[in-house]
């Protein structure tokens, strides 16, 4: 890559073709290009490991900081790009058996479905919560309770009829746990 700056360096106006001078320029991109492209993704992959180690962390405040960066990378990269490198990764660990893992997704799921919209909220993140609404740990329902009603401005009023209030409906009529029926209403 030197001997092409060099080389630029070197060039007058006038002393040479237009043709050399894109050709050398292009040759200049595709390298300096390469060469971001790999520092970005070192970059984006030690980000990445990074927030997934600290988003189920044992501390609170750090899971929920952790939580609070997916939504700022989602704000910051757009939602394609979230769809493509956190959602899935989110979404994955909706199964965890620790239930403080569970939370912590339907948290990350509270916190980014604005910033994604209605439509990924509507196709990924809701069937995952109305899931969750059937968890076997009253915390996670009562958190899904809460979710449930923080997505009511994000999606469609059809959505909210045909999906939100049915699990809320359901978790209104739990047995089990006063506070999430509290909550549900």
């Amino acid at each position: 890559m030197a001997p092409t700056y060099t080389l630029l360096a070197d060039l007058r106006a006038g002393r040479c073709s237009n043709t050399a001078e894109v050709h050398l320029l292009r040759s200049v991109y595709k390298s300096v290009s390469s060469c971001l492209h790999e520092f970005f993704q070192g970059i984006l992959s030690f980000v990445h490991n990074t927030v997934w180690k600290v988003l189920f962390g044992k501390v609170y405040s750090i899971r929920e900081a952790a939580a609070n960066n997916l939504r700022r990378f989602a704000e910051e990269f757009g939602p394609e790009w979230a769809m493509q490198h956190l959602v899935p990764q989110v979404l994955d660990m909706v199964t965890n058996p620790h239930y403080l893992h569970r939370m912590m997704v339907l948290r990350a799921i509270s916190l980014m479905a604005p910033v994604m919209g209605s439509e990924i909220t509507c196709s990924k993140f809701l069937p995952v919560v109305a899931e969750a609404s059937k968890d076997r740990v009253p915390n996670v329902k009562f958190n899904v309770a809460k979710l449930l009603q923080s997505l009511i401005p994000i999606v469609d009023q059809s959505v909210v009829e045909k999906t939100i209030r049915q699990c809320l409906v359901d978790l209104s009529e739990d047995p089990d746990v006063v506070d999430v029926r509290y909550f549900a209403n």
